[in-house]
């Protein structure tokens, strides 16, 4: 699998809902409309977190006084833990408090950073960027290794009313393509295709060919992309 996906989602009106963020200068669509991450959640992840965390717990394992019971108990080594701050270049104080918010997002949210928290409430691991507005029912964007398959069922809760048309493909053509519809605020029909299938071939073909020009030529016959489901 590669790093970029490309989402064509279609929906009657859909250019001119509240679902965009103006960022770096150009309009993206944004997952945050519809399942909005915690502020606290935007912090760095890797192996920060855990030399923070550990100097949290360092903090909490403290003992006042010789006859107090530790509560907590240190993962590393003195030895692990001094070479880890030395790597990450922080005072252990600042380390302490970044853990501390990586240990509360954890129990909160159920992630310690913005990275877990996206692959699981969004499917992908980060916002929509590349976002073409090829009509006014007809978005174009691109994602991280997988398709946004949760944003679109929230899009789909929150406008019950409409059909939603979502296909996906890979930038490896043939691999990681599919098809999704939506009604009444659930998936009717959602289709992972075979890799190196004619359905994944052309769902690419439908996806990476963002041309105007292509889109309205082939948006209301493309029977290998869309399977003739285009409404």
């Amino acid at each position: 699998m590669a790093i970029f996906v490309q989402n064509v989602i279609q929906m009657e009106g859909i250019a001119s809902l509240p679902l965009f963020t103006k960022r770096n200068g150009s309009l993206e669509f944004d997952f945050n409309k519809l399942l909005p991450m915690p502020e606290s959640l935007d912090v760095e992840a890797g192996s920060l977190e855990n030399v923070a965390i550990e100097a949290a717990i360092r903090k909490v394992a403290h003992r006042s006084h010789p006859f107090q019971k530790a509560q907590a108990v240190p993962a590393m080594s003195d030895e692990q833990f001094a070479k880890q701050v030395a790597i990450h270049a922080r005072p252990e104080d600042e380390l302490s408090k970044l853990g501390l918010q990586y240990i509360s997002n954890k129990v909160l949210y159920g992630a310690a950073t913005w990275y877990d928290w996206c692959c699981h409430n969004w499917g992908t691991r980060s916002n929509a960027y590349h976002t073409k507005v090829a009509n006014d029912d007809m978005l174009i964007f691109t994602t991280s290794w997988i398709p946004p398959i949760r944003v679109i069922g929230a899009l789909a809760q929150r406008y019950p009313q409409a059909v939603i048309n979502h296909w996906w493909a890979d930038e490896e053509i043939g691999n990681n393509a599919g098809y999704a519809k939506y009604f009444q605020g659930k998936a009717e029909i959602k289709e992972f295709y075979m890799d190196g299938s004619s359905e994944a071939y052309d769902t690419y073909a439908f996806c990476w060919a963002t041309a105007p020009s292509y889109i309205k030529m082939n948006v209301g016959n493309a029977t290998g992309a869309t399977g003739g489901r285009i409404l």
